[in-house]
């Protein structure tokens, strides 16, 4: 039978998500000018810093999914990992923004890699079973889209409150805005928001049970890998899926910079990512609509075309506040659609897989997913520090030569641009569309019915 979700598990589903995403937006938007301008690490190797510790974090990926996808438990597969995981995420994000005095450069930097590496490691456990357990509380496609889609909204309210108000919390907890109270400001929220993912994701936990008969067969590591390597559908969605995280982070990595900088008004940081994740967060709510209405793939390559123009008028016009922020949050609401919309079609993928093969690995297809997240993460925020300071960019500085700030918009809105491109011509290479899944989840059914 196909699983009907009960609206309270819809919301609570979601919270999982806020819960995790409070630390981790303070990590993908902060975290890299809290290393250059507080910790006081220079912006080549806070870059470096970030991108190897990322690149390991999204290797233990698939790692993690072969582990979930191998676990049996009373409370279920992915389930347990709710409940033990976030109190580990809550130390290490604490950690990682917590600043010891040392005497050294060396200390700094081998303190931000360890504690930072940590603190991945944790997210890791905790969000591959919270996106593998989709499948295995519904396999209702449109449920599923529910749970996609809250999980998503929940994640970009989080986003959203952490870009309005990080700033106003760091210098109110920590008493002031010189530099030792914004360390112990950002140290103090860290904490809150960890101890906030704590109590949310006991939530998720208590309220959504895994109901669904999956296939419970044990396979090999090797095997799953052959599995995907035979998948080319989801190759296709998780290189796009790159394509698109790696744009979001850039975007999340300079955005601090871009406003601070170029525009001159880190007055306005707090306005206008409000502006930017608002806008992002009330597209959530139009974006199973329009999936349905035009079908899944119409509706997210026209998005990213719609994306990347606002992208290349926002570099060319971003100097004139009123334009920029409609143009903000015509891109917000349009790059809103592809988040549900892929995410969507790689739970496809997963049915898809048991279709052909008889064998269920969602762990692993949604840790690949998160690995491809992370990697996006990674070279984004990679990136982002070794050109601050190929261009020349001067941590603490009252201004920055022209040079750094033409650099600066060039990667807010140039950049980000190459992968949204990329990703529309990759898509059109993917054939699984709505009647060929219809097809699969009914035989699946007939299968797992046979089984009971």
């Amino acid at each position: 039978m196909n699983n009907k979700i009960k609206k309270y598990q819809v919301l609570t589903y979601g919270m999982g998500s806020l819960g995790k995403d409070l630390a981790g937006g303070l990590i993908s938007t902060f975290l890299l000018v809290f290393f250059t301008d507080v910790f006081g690490i220079s912006a080549g190797v806070a870059g470096t810093i970030l991108m190897l510790t990322r690149v390991w974090d999204a290797v233990n990926d698939p790692m993690m999914g072969t582990i979930v996808d191998r676990t049996n438990t009373k409370l279920g597969r992915y389930r347990p990992y709710l409940l033990i995981v976030p109190v580990f995420m809550c130390i290490f994000y604490w950690l990682t923004f917590t600043t010891p005095s040392f005497d050294s450069m060396t200390g700094k930097i081998v303190w931000a890699t360890v504690t930072y590496t940590l603190a991945g490691m944790a997210f890791t456990a905790y969000d591959v079973p919270l996106w593998g357990m989709i499948p295995a509380i519904s396999n209702d496609p449109n449920e599923r889209n529910k749970l996609i889609t809250s999980q998503r909204t929940f994640t970009f309210i989080a986003y959203l409150l952490v870009g309005t108000f990080t700033y106003p919390l760091v210098a109110k907890l920590g008493g002031g805005v010189e530099l030792a109270n914004t360390r112990l400001g950002y140290s103090r929220l860290a904490l809150i928001f960890g101890i906030i993912g704590i109590i949310f994701a006991w939530i998720t936990f208590a309220t959504n049970k895994e109901t669904t008969n999956i296939s419970k067969e044990k396979t090999s590591i090797k095997e799953m890998f052959q599995i995907l390597k035979a998948n080319k559908h989801v190759q296709l969605l998780l290189v796009a899926s790159f394509c698109t995280y790696l744009t979001t982070y850039i975007i999340s990595s300079v955005n601090v910079y871009y406003l601070t900088y170029y525009l001159g008004k880190p007055n306005l940081i707090s306005v206008l990512m409000f502006v930017s994740m608002g806008a992002t967060v009330v597209g959530m709510f139009f974006a199973v609509g329009f999936a349905k209405h035009f079908g899944r793939m119409k509706a997210t390559v026209a998005s990213i075309i719609i994306g990347v123009v606002a992208s290349v008028l926002m570099l060319l016009l971003g100097k004139n506040l009123i334009i920029l922020m409609i143009l903000l949050v015509v891109y917000g609401i349009v790059i809103s659609i592809p988040t549900v919309t892929l995410t969507s079609m790689i739970a496809d993928a997963g049915d898809y897989t048991e279709w052909k093969t008889n064998v269920r690995i969602d762990g692993v297809i949604f840790s690949l997913n998160s690995f491809v997240t992370k990697l996006g993460m990674a070279i984004a925020s990679g990136f982002a520090g070794l050109f601050l300071s190929c261009i020349g960019y001067v941590p603490q500085a009252e201004t920055q030569s022209a040079a750094t700030l033409m650099g600066i918009n060039i990667m807010r809105f140039a950049f980000p641009v190459i992968p949204l491109l990329i990703c529309i011509v990759l898509l059109k290479k993917y054939k699984l569309d709505d009647a060929t899944m219809d097809t699969c989840r009914a035989e699946l059914l007939r299968r797992r019915e046979t089984e009971l």
